[in-house]
């Protein structure tokens, strides 16, 4: 079992200091997918709120009456009507791939847009919170997404983050511009992010017709790929990881001839290895959170 950690966390952060006279040991549980073997279980995930994953005394997957994460989905732009015909809706839920994020910008009436490249954007944001897990660096195996700038007749991008102890990103989250301003990254912009940002996913932007173009080169993740907080920079080994957020976005660029689209981005797996879940806190020697997400993406 790897030292014990102490440290400092915001608001968003829990954290219990060692009780006196020593505190219950922890579970580390050797290794665990938080979407293949929870989230897409069994109806396990149902929206934003606190979930029972783990039992710290034996760290198996059954709950013991303890939240081990939170997860928490916020949204911009939502709008029953952009000025442009167009009515946005945001959700997430589950597929057979995993944890799926979808943008919808729907007509309010008719079938398309009122002007070429409207520009208006939704961006969803999936966080998910450590509660009673602490992890470092070196116990994020495997983070994998796919389709988080699919091509489309749409702008596509997505930017995931980990997170720190506090639950904040490593750096300033990266910023998206507009499809007309914005220089495509396509890789980890900073410390603790990947950004997916091809400009490349759509064409004829500007024109009456839209067309696909081709996925973006961080459209997908595997574990192929670097996907690890190491390969974004974060080090030691040891640093403490608080979670992930992942934010999918939607730059609506369609021609007046464009059709309906529907846009999903879906994490597939985050993979965890010898972590500890702390038990209840009554008894813990370190509780720590963060945020953990959500990701990939994919449009159908």
């Amino acid at each position: 079992m790897r030292p014990r950690h102490t440290f400092a966390g915001s608001a968003s952060a829990a954290l219990l200091a060692v009780a006196a006279g020593g505190a219950a040991s922890a579970a580390v549980v050797p290794a665990f997918d938080l979407v293949d073997d929870f989230l897409k279980v069994g109806g396990n995930y149902n929206g934003p709120g606190l979930y029972d994953v783990f039992d710290a005394a034996t760290g198996l997957a059954v709950a013991d009456g303890v939240a081990d994460i939170a997860v928490s989905v916020t949204a911009t732009g939502l709008t029953a009507d952009d000025g442009n015909n167009v009515s946005w809706v945001a959700t997430t839920g589950t597929s057979g791939t995993g944890l799926v994020s979808t943008i919808d910008p729907s007509f309010v009436s008719g079938g398309g847009v009122l002007a070429n490249n409207g520009g208006h954007r939704v961006t969803q944001t999936i966080q998910i919170d450590f509660l009673t897990l602490l992890v470092e660096a070196s116990d994020v195996a495997d983070l994998s997404w796919s389709s988080g700038n699919s091509a489309g007749v749409v702008w596509e991008h997505s930017v995931m983050e980990f997170l720190d102890a506090g639950g904040n990103p490593f750096s300033p989250t990266p910023a998206i511009g507009s499809y007309a301003t914005h220089t495509p990254v396509g890789g980890s912009a900073s410390t603790g992010n990947y950004v997916a940002d091809g400009l490349g996913s759509v064409t004829a932007v500007g024109t009456d017709l839209t067309a696909p173009g081709s996925n973006g080169s961080m459209d997908a993740i595997t574990g192929s790929e670097p996907d690890t907080p190491a390969a974004t920079g974060v080090a030691p080994a040891t640093t403490l990881i608080g979670g992930i957020r992942f934010t999918h976005g939607v730059d609506d660029v369609r021609g007046v001839n464009n059709g309906d689209t529907v846009f999903t981005n879906t994490i597939n797996d985050l993979d965890l290895v010898d972590f500890e879940v702390v038990p209840e806190p009554a008894s813990a020697l370190l509780l720590a959170t963060g945020a953990l997400l959500i990701l990939t993406g994919r449009r159908n």
